[in-house]
C-alpha cells in the first residue's frame, strides 16, 4: 500500500515532468489518471487526505481544475534534500471531512506526546501546544497556565496525553484540521534527525507504537484518568495490590500499624514524611511534580513540597536544610536538568544535592534517598547505583507508584516466610 508521502511525491514527480514553476499549473484531471486511478481503493481514500494536505500546507492552490504550483512548492519540489527528508518523515493530517477524530489524535500523540526513553521525536511540551491552538482559536484555552488550573480546580486530568485530546475536542472541525496542519508544518520545518532512522528501527520503533496504542485503546478509561483522584492527607485510601498468585488483595494504608521506612527497626509514624527534590524545568514539570506530590498524599504520606511550603522571605538555604533532615525518605525526580545542575552545584538543586550527598558520605548504606527517574538516563553521583524507581513511561505509571508506597511504607510485594526448624533427619 502506497504511504501519504509516497502519494505527495507522485504528485510532486507530475509538477516536475511538466517544468512547471510559480504560477504554472497542471490539471486534477491528469493528477486523478496518473496518480489516483492507479492505486487501490483503499489508497484512493489516502490520495484525498494527502491532496487536500498539500492545499493547506501551502505547495499548491486550487482554481476550478487547475493545481497552480506556489512560491513555497517550487522553492521544494526542486530541491533534492527536501524531498529526501520528507519521505521519512509522518504524515498526521487526517482527512478534511468526516475525520475520526479519536484514531487522528492517537496517530498524532505518538509523534508529539510520549516522555522518556522513548520520547516522542516531534515533541511538544504543554505551553507550546496550547499557545499552538491559540493561534488558531483562543477561546478554548488562552493561557497555560490558567487552562491547568482550572482544569485542577475541575478535578481533570492535567496529563498531556489527556489534556491535549481534550482540548482538540473543544475545538470546532476546521479548527481541528487547521492545528494538524501547523504541526505538521511544524514538523516538516524542524525535521527531527533521529527520526531518520533505518528501516529494521522503524519496523520495531511500529511495532512498538502499535502495542502501546493497543494498550492505550483496550481501556474505557485513561489510565491518568484513574491516578489524579486527589484526597486530604490520612484519607483512607484502598489500594488493589496483586500477589503472585495473581489474585487482588486490599490494603487500607491509613490503618497499617508498625510500618518502618529505612531497614533498620525504627518505628514510623501513621503518615510518614517525605521530601520531593527537584529541578524547575518549567510548568508542566512542576505541574507534574505537584500532581505527583498530590498523589503520595492521597495515600496518607505528609509530603514537604516548596511549591506548598515556601512564602515570601522564606530562607532558601534553611528551608531545604530542615526539609531533608526531618524526612523519613527524600525523593529526587530526575530528569536531564537535574542532572546538570546537580553535578554542578548549581541553583536550588545543587544545594539540596550537597546536603544529599554530604549525609550519603556519612553513611553510604543509608536508603533515605531514593532516586525516581522522569526523563533522561544520567543519575547524579551520590545516588547512581541506588535502586531506582522509573517513572519514564506513563503507561507504567500505576504499577510504579504502588511499588514506591509499598517502599515508603516498608510494606514489600514479596516478605521473607518465618524460618522453619530443623528437620529431623531420621525421618526425611
Amino acid at each position: 500500500m502506497e504511504k501519504e508521502r509516497e502519494i505527495a511525491n507522485s504528485i510532486f514527480e507530475l509538477f516536475r515532468q511538466y517544468n512547471c514553476r510559480k504560477g504554472i499549473a497542471i490539471t486534477y484531471p491528469l493528477v486523478e489518471s496518473r496518480v489516483k486511478n492507479r492505486l487501490s481503493s483503499n489508497e484512493k481514500s489516502l490520495f484525498d487526505i494527502v491532496y487536500n494536505g498539500l492545499i493547506h500546507l501551502g505547495f499548491y492552490t486550487i482554481d476550478k481544475n487547475n493545481m497552480i504550483l506556489t512560491h513555497k512548492g517550487e522553492l521544494c519540489i526542486y530541491n533534492e534534500d527536501f524531498i529526501n527528508k520528507i519521505k521519512e518523515l509522518p504524515w498526521i493530517i487526517p482527512p478534511l471531512k468526516k475525520a475520526d477524530w479519536t484514531k487522528a489524535y492517537n496517530k498524532l500523540w505518538l509523534q508529539i506526546g510520549p516522555e522518556g526513553p522513548k520520547k516522542a521525536p516531534y515533541y511538544i511540551e504543554g505551553s507550546d501546544f496550547v499557545n499552538l491552538v491559540c493561534k488558531i482559536d483562543d477561546s478554548v484555552c488562552s493561557n497555560y497556565s490558567q487552562y491547568i488550573k482550572e482544569r485542577e480546580s475541575q478535578k481533570k486530568s492535567i496529563f498531556r496525553v489527556d489534556y491535549y485530546k481534550d482540548i482538540i475536542m473543544d475545538l470546532e472541525e476546521t479548527s481541528r484540521y487547521q492545528l494538524f496542519v501547523d504541526i505538521q508544518k511544524k514538523i516538516e520545518d524542524n525535521p527531527n534527525p533521529d527520526y531518520l532512522i533505518s528501516q529494521e528501527e522503524k519496523i520495531q520503533t511500529n511495532s512498538t507504537h502499535k502495542e502501546e496504542y493497543n494498550t492505550m485503546t483496550s481501556h474505557t478509561e485513561s489510565f491518568s484518568e484513574q491516578i489524579t483522584q486527589i484526597f486530604p492527607l490520612g484519607n483512607k485510601r484502598r489500594i488493589n495490590v496483586e500477589n503472585d498468585n495473581n489474585k487482588s488483595n486490599l490494603m487500607n494504608i491509613s490503618e497499617t500499624k508498625n510500618l518502618h521506612v529505612d531497614r533498620n527497626d525504627k518505628e514510623i509514624q501513621k503518615n510518614p514524611v517525605v521530601f520531593i527534590s527537584y529541578s524547575w524545568d518549567g510548568d508542566e514539570h512542576q505541574d507534574w511534580v505537584r500532581l505527583f506530590a498530590e498523589r503520595l498524599v492521597s495515600v496518607g504520606i505528609d509530603v514537604k513540597l516548596d511549591q506548598w511550603e515556601l512564602r515570601g522571605g522564606t530562607l532558601l538555604a534553611n528551608f531545604m536544610q530542615e526539609a531533608v533532615n526531618k524526612a523519613q525518605r527524600v525523593l529526587c525526580i530526575i530528569t536531564p536538568n537535574y542532572y546538570k545542575k546537580a553535578q554542578g552545584l548549581k541553583g536550588g538543586v545543587g544545594c539540596e544535592y550537597s546536603i544529599i550527598s554530604t549525609k550519603i558520605a556519612n553513611n553510604l548504606h543509608t536508603d533515605r534517598f531514593i532516586p525516581i527517574l522522569r526523563a533522561g538516563n544520567d543519575i547524579p553521583t551520590y545516588l547512581d547505583g541506588r535502586y531506582r524507581f522509573d517513572f519514564t513511561n506513563e503507561d507504567r505509571f500505576e504499577d510504579e507508584f504502588k511499588n514506591l508506597i509499598r517502599e515508603i511504607y516498608n510494606e514489600p510485594k514479596y516478605k521473607k516466610p518465618a524460618l522453619g526448624s530443623k528437620p529431623d533427619f531420621n525421618n526425611i
